[in-house]
């Protein structure tokens, strides 16, 4: 008897190996769609008073903060919504009721993975004195691309992709909150998936060298929080920005370090962050020490004065700075100061920027919003076009307006982004860590226009349809890849002294993008989940097929 037992709980624990866990952090992940769309949707309905989608991630306390200003209102949803809310309550138990009633722990003998309740490894609690939350977690995805070439050939690749790992969070007499994760994973297949796969497109491990199969993640945050202020330091993604693509950081672009802090009383909220991003690197070869990569650090640094002016208008105005060349610049560390003119103070050699957004929700069901962003600007030189007038602008709406009909939820954004913007003349400041755009797929001299659809089958099946059509104005460039004529479309490649000054909007050489998304999550049991993922994408330049692609991804995980 005594052996059946455990060779049950080794059975188990090796189980627990292909378990993923996204959603256990003090800091929800912005991968917890589940969550971040049942406030965006709730706030769209104005059962909440003061959520604001344009930063994310929030903490688990102020997500309980939410559902139970939520709960008292829960006869205005409808079934799907009331039995999401029931399994949130669930998730977010301890942060509400300060209770693990909903929870069980392997470690302390609960097995039963088909249970509804929260699982994890091992838990241990004593409220207003401490918590701690331990988990293995892993996941394994399978990818499958179709690829038709531009000279008419199907390529066929596939490949699987598995993780380990594990996560710690906790707090201390409930001002002091940690949380760490770290996995190693490994492809079998084609490597051709990195590509299309955001996390591993960066990755330096897999990406070190033609025959490395093997990578690795890691974030983890520390903070103090006193109800209206917090400050700590943080690496995690996150996503600035209303809409489905974050115009300020996008959810795609890499994680960094940073520290943070927020403050937040009545109808005004500060945000601001300092982190630390990559510059492009080198990598010089000897005959002693073989390759030696040599990476400048760059800096970032952001700040956000917010108003909620009511209970369905509200704005902000904001500024970025990217600075490099030197250590940590004490003039943006300072909070409280204003970029643009410190830059000029500095001696013009960084690269700043200025933004102000807007949403509104007067009417119920729908939210409407709009961001503005300034990289650089002459007034004089308005509509004559002068290459240094680099704005942004981006434009949408979330609905819920059918929501007592059917559940589902419509989004829409459009985002013009002018030449230029997001580079700078000086190599290396440009708004990119080793490279990659911190705003994802937005390029300079371009038009986006997004749509999505999410239908709300039952509260654990939910499907969704986006769609998104680009129009790129490319820098032209000769048979070597030299560039011969530079319009401001390439991130990485900013003005020159001897580029013309003079350019128009969608210049240079027409790049065309359709991508069409299709995808199905259903969690048949409480953190046990099933997704299937695919992608159509086709791009054209100057109206000749350069790509065309089907890519499937399929999920299994298992949340412990």
């Amino acid at each position: 008897m005594a052996t059946s037992k455990m060779i049950k709980k080794i059975s188990f624990m090796v189980f627990c190996f292909l378990l993923v866990n996204i959603y256990s952090q003090e800091m929800v992940p912005i991968e917890h769609v589940n969550l971040y769309s049942f406030l965006e949707r709730m706030s769209n309905l104005q059962l909440l008073s003061d959520y604001n989608s344009f930063q994310i991630p929030i903490t688990r306390n102020d997500a309980s903060k939410y559902l139970k200003e939520i709960k008292i209102k829960e006869k205005e949803l409808d079934k799907n919504d009331q039995a999401i809310l029931k399994d949130l309550f669930s998730e977010f138990e301890y942060e509400i009721n300060k209770t693990t009633t909903n929870y069980q722990s392997f470690l302390n003998g609960e097995t039963n993975v088909a249970s509804d309740k929260e699982k994890y490894l091992f838990y241990a609690v004593e409220p207003s004195k401490f918590s701690v939350f331990i988990n293995l977690l892993g996941k394994s995805e399978n990818v499958f691309i179709n690829k038709l070439d531009n000279a008419n050939s199907l390529q066929t690749n596939s490949a699987s992709l598995g993780t380990i790992g594990g996560t710690l969070r906790g707090s201390l007499f409930n001002n002091f909150y940690f949380g760490v994760q770290g996995t190693n994973g490994r492809l079998f297949g084609s490597k051709e998936v990195i590509q299309v796969k955001e996390n591993l497109r960066y990755n330096f491990k897999i990406n070190e060298n033609v025959s490395e199969p093997f990578f690795d993640e890691s974030e983890g945050y520390a903070y103090l929080d006193f109800d209206f202020i917090r400050f700590g330091i943080s690496h995690q993604r996150m996503k600035i920005g209303n809409g489905i693509m974050g115009t300020i950081i996008d959810a795609s672009a890499p994680p960094f370090d940073y520290l943070f802090l927020n403050f937040k009383y009545s109808f005004f909220q500060f945000d601001y962050f300092h982190g630390k991003l990559l510059a492009q690197g080198t990598f010089p070869q000897d005959s002693i020490t073989g390759f030696n990569t040599t990476i400048p650090d760059k800096y970032i640094g952001y700040h956000r004065l917010g108003f909620n002016i009511s209970k369905h208008f509200s704005f902000g105005v904001g500024e970025m700075i990217i600075y490099k060349d030197r250590s940590i610049d004490l003039s943006y560390l300072n909070p409280l100061n204003f970029y643009k003119s410190t830059e000029h103070f500095n001696r013009d050699r960084d690269n700043s920027m200025l933004f102000v957004d807007f949403a509104n929700n007067s009417l119920k069901g729908l939210k409407l919003f709009s961001t503005v962003l300034i990289d650089d600007i002459d007034f004089g030189k308005i509509g004559k076009k002068w290459y240094g007038n680099q704005t942004l602008y981006n434009i949408g709406f979330s609905s819920d307006n059918l929501y007592a009909i059917i559940p589902l939820s419509v989004s829409f954004q459009f985002i013009h982004v002018e030449n230029y913007v997001f580079t700078n003349r000086l190599p290396n400041n440009n708004y990119t860590t080793f490279g990659l755009n911190l705003a994802g797929d937005l390029e300079p001299n371009s038009n986006t226009f997004c749509f999505q659809f999410d239908y709300r089958i039952t509260n654990r099946l939910t499907a969704a349809i986006n769609y998104s059509y680009t129009k790129h104005g490319m820098n032209v460039k000769d048979s070597l890849g030299n560039v011969i004529n530079n319009v401001g479309g390439d991130i990485n490649f900013g003005h020159r002294v001897m580029d013309n000054t003079s350019v128009g909007f969608l210049d240079g050489d027409i790049e065309i993008k359709h991508n069409l998304g299709l995808s199905l999550s259903y969690e048949p049991i409480n953190q046990i989940i099933c997704s299937l993922k695919a992608l159509y994408l086709n791009n054209e330049i100057k109206k000749k097929l350069v790509l065309e692609d089907i890519r499937t991804f399929f999920t299994l995980s298992i949340v412990i």
